[in-house]
């Protein structure tokens, strides 16, 4: 999976596509949106496959990138970005995406289970 796929699963919950018109400042503030919604949910990928490496922050992906968290996050990324292109635009439904998301993520959250060490510290 890509970030394009991402990038046109989000336009299909706004009920737009890629070659719809005015698609342009979308197409132009994803890659930065993404970057920025992959470095919020790097933790989450690593507690979700603790295998995996911690996703550094980057300004920016490209379309053909693949996706560099676990695929159990795609879904509510998709969400995610929906929400953020149209925040200015509708936000009542900016706001709904964001819920969706949000529930999504505390699903999958909720799955993790952390066993580590315990740590007494005393003073």
């Amino acid at each position: 999976m890509t970030y394009q796929n991402i990038y046109n699963y989000a336009l299909s919950l706004l009920g737009e596509t890629a070659d719809s018109a005015g698609m342009d400042d979308y197409l132009a503030r994803a890659p930065l949106l993404l970057a920025g919604i992959v470095s919020r949910l790097s933790e989450l990928s690593h507690m979700l496959a603790p295998d995996s490496p911690v996703v550094a922050p980057a300004a920016s992906v490209t379309p053909d990138d693949d996706f560099a968290l676990d695929a159990r996050l795609m879904h509510p990324v998709g969400i995610m970005l929906a929400s953020e292109l149209i925040f200015d635009e509708q936000p009542e439904l900016s706001t709904s995406l964001g819920e969706r998301a949000k529930a999504e993520l505390s699903r999958l959250s909720g799955s993790v289970t952390t066993v580590g060490s315990i740590r007494e510290v005393y003073e």
